[in-house]
């Protein structure tokens, strides 16, 4: 079982996310001073959003975890994304100094929590993880050990 620690980009990422959300909660109060209800509801619900996104993002850099078997790669990303896939499925692990999607879907399912250094895994099925284990090389090894053995006859 990998449990990497998350990176500096990754956090300073958190960092800027709660930043933003303590100045939009404060401009957000300055402006809807008399406003009316419905003004105040969608100021709520787009705190309450953001502060969502900001709680994800918190977990996933703290409880992302890989855990490799002999047929199967398990991944989890706090408790946003979890995915399971099996190594027979991999056509290519190829390693990556940036990773562009450390978490959400949309050009490839994020599964990181750091934002250099990881793995791009491809399935056959077209379908693109980005995962930042503490040893890419170990790990990309293992997955595609497991393949071969997986497609032997």
């Amino acid at each position: 079982m990998d449990r990497p620690r998350p990176g500096t980009g990754y956090l300073a990422l958190l960092c800027g996310l709660a930043a933003l959300w303590c100045l939009m909660c404060g401009l957000a109060a300055l402006e809807l001073r008399g406003g009316g209800r419905i003004e105040w509801i969608a100021a709520i619900i787009v705190i309450v959003s953001v502060g969502g996104l900001i709680a994800a993002t918190v977990d996933a850099a703290f409880r992302t975890c890989y855990e490799t078997s002999d047929c199967e790669l398990r991944l989890r990303s706090g408790f946003v994304i979890r995915a399971v896939i099996p190594h027979r499925d991999v056509v290519d692990v190829e390693r990556v100094g940036f990773i562009p999607r450390v978490l959400g879907w949309g050009g490839g399912r994020g599964l990181a929590n750091r934002l250099t250094d990881g793995l791009r895994i491809t399935l056959h099925s077209g379908a693109v993880y980005y995962v930042s284990p503490s040893a890419p090389e170990a790990l990309a090894e293992i997955i595609l050990a497991g393949g071969r053995r997986g497609r032997s006859p």
